[in-house]
């Protein structure tokens, strides 16, 4: 192989394995969305039947696509605007290509100017929404035991809703509110917070749904139900806290590792001015410097998922 197409080789197949990293990482979390909503005993309402009661819901799309775009049916979760997030992402772009442009084809700059666009924009997104879930999750306890207090008062599940609603803290209580008015039109608890937990992807309220489905149809002891699932989350919640903490340690190496090559470089600059020159200034050096790059992207990214696959299970 020339040493011209080792470049073009190396980023290929660090693209082909990052695409089937993300794909894996989707399809996983579609096969728990469908074993939730298996479990329910209820199919997803189509959109005509959804325009029929009158809720302006966007349909639950399964294409790959909709990463590079915010979802529409979270927009308290918008930290950022979109159009700064687009700007942001299109000046990134645009300095790759400039970068790019100066070692590398026009294409292969256009190429690497439009995969810096997509993953700024992705970072950004993907940001904002973790960020508005983990708020969700840790109030879920909380509205939970609103729910059951309700119950144990005597009063229906459908009620201890409503209190979430005007009682919990922000962003639950939006969400909430969203299931009420959804409620108000006809549609069921366990329906309408199975659409909340299509929205936000969190499986908890998931199993909410399920709970209050199947109590709804065949009976049950709905107080302790509840409460074990409060409990549970709790518990959940407790693990992931220190899960994050002993995780640390792994992170503080992840970012010692990832800047190592920078300031070794730095300081080999300094110690010996000239010396790194041929990375800069010779074809063979431009190759041999885009790879290292890919290759401690490639590593970072990796390392990235290994720790928040360990700390999502």
């Amino acid at each position: 192989m020339s040493a011209s197409l080792v470049l073009p080789v190396v980023l290929l197949l660090l693209s082909l394995a990052g695409a089937l990293v993300v794909l894996w990482i989707e399809g996983h979390r579609a096969a728990l969305r469908k074993n939730v909503t298996k479990v329910a005993g209820d199919e997803p309402q189509t959109p005509e039947r959804e325009d029929h009661l009158g809720i302006r819901l966007a349909p639950h799309s399964k294409n790959r696509f909709v990463m590079l775009r915010f979802p529409v049916d979270l927009p308290r979760a918008r930290v950022i605007p979109p159009w700064t997030a687009y700007t942001a992402a299109v000046a990134a772009g645009v300095a790759a290509y400039l970068i790019a442009r100066l070692y590398f084809s026009p294409l292969m700059g256009a190429a690497e100017g439009l995969v810096a666009c997509v993953l700024i924009l992705r970072a950004i997104f993907d940001w904002q929404t973790r960020r508005y879930v983990a708020r969700l999750t840790t109030q879920l306890p909380d509205a939970i035991g609103l729910i059951s207090s309700a119950v144990v008062a005597g009063l229906p599940a459908a009620e201890g809703l409503r209190l979430v609603a005007r009682e919990s803290a922000q962003p639950t209580r939006d969400e909430f509110d969203r299931v009420v008015q959804e409620m108000s039109i006809g549609a069921s608890p366990d329906r309408a917070l199975m659409k909340l937990h299509e929205r936000t992807g969190m499986v908890e309220y998931g199993i909410l749904a399920v709970t209050l489905g199947i109590q709804a149809k065949s009976g049950g002891r709905l107080v302790e139900t509840v409460q074990i699932l409060a409990e549970t989350i709790r518990q959940r919640l407790a693990i992931a806290a220190r899960g994050n903490a002993l995780a640390a340690e792994a992170k503080l190496s992840a970012y010692i590792m990832a800047a190592m090559p920078v300031v070794g470089g730095i300081l080999m600059s300094v110690i010996r001015p000239g010396y790194l020159y041929p990375l800069f200034f010779d074809p063979r050096g431009h190759t041999m410097l885009m790879i290292a790059i890919g290759l401690l992207l490639a590593g970072v990214f990796i390392m990235r998922r290994m720790i928040r696959g360990a700390l999502s299970q």
